[in-house]
């Protein structure tokens, strides 16, 4: 058994309470099923059921919308247990709502070109004249089209392994930001022993019963090297400290210190998860990933053959949006050099002066990618606070605008 370290009560009403002690396998148990219970619905009294298209359609889909409004709601501290002068403090979960929001506009999107007979198999399966709106692809996009269309087969299988890595990531960084907020003082010495092969049986079981989690090992089953978490908490505490003596202002000092939280963890999630549960399983790049963001690489390349195809179905580029919509509309602050500050994409090869331009399956281009959205984020958080923090709220209140696909 794990060394005991902590005691505590067991619930908050007076006469009613004993005291706890829990071994490290225990607590991380009971933060892992806090993070698994808030990607549930209540079924009965004592039974929960996880949000999943195996339970009933749309779920699947919920359940990213869920995971998006977590990440806000644990940023804007309007939980129960949040601190309202400590909002800043979890800075990462701010942009990380977005990326959540991002997910679930791609994975629509995916749904949409199945739907609409836009991969391989309807296209060749089809005359162009049966689809809507085909007229307004110009023949000489139709070859560069037809090149890099992708196959039902490999849509499903993106989409497949993009739920698992959006799932494993909140599975993973959840329960430290809600273990930090429960027990602070036992969170330095707690990070180190979090291992879900040692969690309570029952735990254990769920867990490992929800979808896709039976590959859990190739995250190590979280026993990994938490260096670049150990820095971002330890940035966190600072800007707690911070802020309690600045009574809530966002200083410099802080922003500074925000921004390392933030590109520790934005390190942890692509190299330490991503990588190695998504990109890059077992330490090579997966084949199938590769040939897909290739061919949306190439799409990428013509935007008239992206705003083309959006005429038809719903597409969604190499992007991240900071906003509550899946796509920034043509009006969206028109006329304001800072609109580009909410958008950013993959750079291409004219760009990068390069063959290929960047690839989302290697690590470090992906950083650079990462990077640039942190600074956007960084930089609307000083001069558009409000504004980003009432897209946050709409995340969490469920409101995504779904883009029409325009260019």
């Amino acid at each position: 058994m794990d060394t005991k370290i902590s005691t505590n009560m067991t619930n908050p009403v007076p006469n009613s309470q004993c005291t706890a002690r829990m071994d490290y396998g225990e607590i991380w148990s009971y933060h892992q099923l806090i993070s698994m219970i808030l990607l549930s619905k209540k079924h009965t009294s004592t039974e929960h059921r996880f949000l999943d298209d195996s339970e009933q359609k749309g779920q699947t889909q919920k359940r990213i919308k869920t995971i998006a409004s977590h990440y806000a709601i644990m940023y804007l501290e309007t939980s129960k247990k949040g601190g309202k002068n400590l909002k800043g403090r979890f800075y990462w979960m701010g942009l990380a709502a977005f990326a959540a929001k991002q997910v679930y506009c791609g994975a629509l999107a995916m749904d949409d070109v199945v739907n609409k007979g836009l991969s391989k198999v309807g296209y060749y399966g089809n005359k162009l004249d049966d689809f809507t709106g085909a007229k307004a692809i110009a023949p000489q996009y139709i070859k560069h089209l037809e090149e890099n269309a992708l196959s039902d087969k490999e849509l499903d299988y993106i989409r497949e392994r993009m739920l698992l890595g959006n799932l494993f990531l909140f599975l993973d960084i959840y329960p430290y930001h809600h273990l930090y907020r429960e027990l602070p003082c036992s969170f330095f010495e707690a990070i180190n022993h979090r291992n879900s092969q040692k969690y309570v049986s029952t735990v254990k079981t769920d867990l490992y019963d929800l979808p896709h989690c039976d590959e859990l090992g190739l995250i190590e089953h979280f026993t990994y090297d938490k260096k670049h978490l150990k820095s971002a908490f330890e940035n966190i505490k600072k800007t707690e400290e911070l802020l309690r003596a600045s009574n809530g202002v966002i200083t410099e000092d802080i922003r500074k210190i925000q921004w390392k939280s933030l590109i520790a963890i934005a390190n942890h999630e692509q190299r330490v998860i991503l990588q190695n549960c998504f990109y890059a399983p077992n330490g090579r790049v997966d084949p199938t990933l590769k040939k897909v963001l290739d061919k949306q690489k190439q799409l990428d390349k013509l935007k008239k053959t992206m705003a083309a195809i959006s005429w038809i179905a719903d597409v969604q580029g190499r992007q991240a949006v900071l906003t509550n919509a899946c796509q920034l509309s043509d009006d969206f602050m028109e006329g304001n050099a800072d609109r580009e500050r909410f958008y950013e994409d993959m750079k291409n090869s004219s760009e990068l002066n390069s063959t290929w331009g960047e690839n989302l399956y290697d690590v470090e281009q992906r950083m650079e990618f990462i990077t640039r959205i942190a600074k956007d984020y960084h930089f609307i958080m000083l001069n558009y606070k409000t504004k980003v923090e009432g897209y946050m709220q709409s995340i969490v209140n469920g409101k995504v605008v779904e883009g029409d696909g325009d260019f």
